[in-house]
């Protein structure tokens, strides 16, 4: 009969069957532990399927300077979109005011120089 040797002493925590087996488990449960945490932090992240106002209004800047949007529908996409950024970002609502055509137009090309004025006098006049 063959005899079965079975380490003891200090040597016994060394058996490559135990050692192995304790390695795996540890292993494993590292790997998930990491899944768990990749899950929780991608579930608590918020899931945002629609554009932001900002960005719709972007873009509806973007169909109107286009032509794509006539003059008014832009107005009134902006006026809504608008209330809802102020509304969103806790600033006071501004009262709607009637904007005249020429509000929207860029500036003039060449705008008017600024006129000189004379040096102040110090009370000395020239000779």
């Amino acid at each position: 009969m063959a005899a079965i040797s079975i380490p003891t002493g200090l040597f016994a925590a060394l058996d490559p069957t135990l050692l192995i087996t304790t390695i795996a488990l540890v292993g494993c449960l590292l790997v998930g532990a990491i899944v768990i945490a990749f899950v929780r932090s991608w579930h608590r992240r918020p899931v945002c399927l629609s554009p932001s106002d900002s960005e719709q209004l972007a873009q509806y800047r973007s169909l109107y300077e286009k032509g794509q949007i006539s003059e008014e529908e832009y107005r009134r996409l902006r006026a809504v979109l608008g209330a809802e950024i102020r509304r969103a970002s806790g600033l006071p609502n501004v009262a709607k005011t009637h904007m005249s055509p020429q509000a929207i137009q860029p500036p003039p090309e060449n705008p008017a120089a600024p006129k000189e004025e004379p040096p102040p006098s110090n009370g000395i006049t020239p000779p």
